[in-house]
């Protein structure tokens, strides 16, 4: 009996096994300066913030 591709495609999954990589460490945000630490961490990593002052400029 032949498997069907479900079979096969989960087969597949099961005999492939990566090594497990370890979790990036995740700065901890203490403090009253935590909107200027996100900021900092945003922009380290490519972000960038859009910040409003008022919420009436919040698109609707």
């Amino acid at each position: 009996m032949t498997a069907t591709a479900r079979e096969r495609i989960l087969a597949a999954t099961r005999a492939n096994h990566f090594e497990a990589n370890p979790l990036p460490t995740v700065p901890q945000f203490t403090g009253n300066d935590s909107v200027e630490r996100f900021t900092e961490v945003l922009q380290s990593i490519g972000g960038k913030l859009c910040a409003y002052q008022h919420a009436s400029h919040w698109p609707k």
